[in-house]
């Protein structure tokens, strides 16, 4: 383009739109707008609007018109590689091949496109094709180290692998930059979370908190109060959680913290009240609520209304509502794989408890089918949960002792929730179980050292009553 002033906001868009900072999205996308506004026939701005605006939203309004600013981006330049990373982005919902094509065709145009690389990684994941997904995250990791989408992504690969140390390091990489993405902070939680270092989680849902305090996020509040649970700080816990405010106290995300903070305690009569109140939320066309209810009703050993609930509420996530329960395909279910396992080994626990045992069987055996496809290395006691559930033991015990030898810390949690009640009956298990609660004991006993010098309420009262960190 001739004119500098439309160079100047395509500029401003791209790097908020790369750097992924606070409120990069909204600035993004205005400081673009603007350029398309100064100069119709710019074709950049096109495509990093086109990314701007359907990042995150799936195949929600905004595809159609990131769809659209793609196409127009490529019409006015088919050379642009951008333009051809954005459109192999926004088509990849619906035409993979022609999408991978693009993407493919960005990088040759443009070796050093980060954004490209981190789609086509994840594409090829997602289609089961690791091997090579993992070749092109680490050239785009190569050309491209301190791109946030690229740097986040392969750290959750790295943690999903066992590779710790090379995901924190990949994050903390990201955290020290000037302006640091507004995610770094809430991954960093959720790997110190997985591997056992809830002290550490702790802090990071309080940088993210810092970070974002002069936005509407209340990521790090949920996260905050979470990680309070899992050490047994209930009081800080129903703290944070209340800071949610009402509106976001009754929403999908915060009734899912509030179950999650609940699962860390026993069911006495105020949890219980508690929790019957989530679980006869209104779940007739949702499966978010069908799903969340059901888990509330199998804590809570209501254990015929859980099954209906869930059974009900996977069916609707896999695109499913009227077949039997024994056709559950857990592979078409669009959740997060790890919470797919979640909640498939409670309702297996469901089905015992009903005497619906061939049930449990098949279902405890598509588990196992997509354990086996994930190849998780992290520590995750849910494969021990199937062994134990299957009445497989020795195999139970093997597997919940590599887990706590990698960190596992969700004593809380495993020791509150059936589903675990008759493995953690046993000697072995409660052997095991002591070692992690003296290391959750350790590190709640860190986290009351620190706030013992620290005044993190006052803070966060005054980041609020300031406008935040800007």
């Amino acid at each position: 383009t001739s004119n500098m002033e439309a160079y100047s906001e395509f500029l401003i868009g791209r790097a908020y739109a790369e750097e992924r900072s606070v409120g990069w999205r909204e600035n993004a996308v205005k400081a673009l707008r603007r350029a398309i506004e100064l100069d119709p026939g710019f074709a950049p701005p096109y495509a990093w609007l086109a990314i701007a605006t359907t990042v995150m939203s799936g195949m929600g309004p905004q595809w159609g018109e990131g769809l659209e600013l793609s196409e127009k981006a490529l019409s006015l330049d088919p050379e642009l590689a951008m333009a051809h990373a954005a459109h192999g982005f926004t088509v990849r919902l619906v035409d993979r091949e022609r999408a991978e094509q693009s993407l493919k065709q960005a990088v040759s145009l443009d070796p050093s496109l980060g954004f490209a690389y981190n789609i086509l990684e994840i594409m090829l994941e997602r289609q089961g094709r690791v091997e090579e997904s993992i070749a092109w995250q680490e050239k785009g990791l190569a050309v491209d180290p301190l791109n946030p989408p690229l740097v986040m992504n392969a750290a959750l690969r790295e943690s999903s692998m066992g590779n710790f140390e090379r995901a924190e390091s990949l994050l903390l990489r990201l955290s020290s930059l000037p302006e640091p993405p507004q995610d770094v902070y809430s991954i960093l939680y959720y790997l110190y979370e997985e591997w056992g270092h809830i002290d550490r989680a702790v802090a990071m849902a309080k940088e993210q908190i810092r970070l974002t305090a002069s936005t509407e996020s209340t990521v790090g509040l949920h996260a905050l109060a979470t990680a309070y649970g899992s050490i047994g700080m209930t009081a800080a816990a129903d703290y944070w959680f209340e800071k949610l405010g009402p509106a976001k106290l009754e929403d999908g995300n915060g009734m899912m913290t509030r179950f999650f903070i609940m699962r860390t305690r026993s069911a006495d009569s105020e949890l219980a009240t508690e929790l019957g109140r989530l679980a006869n939320l209104p779940s007739a066309d949702s499966e978010d609520k069908l799903l969340l209810a059901g888990m509330i009703n199998l804590q809570l050993q209501n254990y015929p209304k859980g099954v209906e609930q869930l059974e009900a509420g996977m069916l609707l996530a896999s695109g499913d509502e009227a077949e039997p329960a024994d056709v559950i395909d857990l592979s078409a279910i669009q959740l997060n794989p790890e919470l797919i396992i979640l909640i498939a080994n409670r309702l297996a626990n469901g089905y015992q408890q009903v005497g619906r045992s061939q049930d449990a069987t098949d279902l405890l055996e598509k588990v196992v089918d997509l354990l086996d496809a994930m190849e998780i290395k992290k520590p995750i006691a849910e494969r021990a949960l199937v062994h134990a559930l299957n009445g497989e033991f020795e195999k139970s015990i093997e597997e919940f002792s590599r887990v706590v030898e990698l960190g596992w810390a969700r004593y809380h949690e495993a020791a509150n929730d059936p589903a675990w009640a008759e493995a953690l009956s046993r000697p072995e298990f409660q052997y095991l179980l002591a070692d992690v609660k003296a290391r959750v004991d350790k590190q709640r006993a860190n986290v009351e050292s620190i706030e013992a010098r620290e005044d993190f309420r006052s803070e966060y009262e005054q980041l609020i009553a300031s406008g935040g960190n800007q």
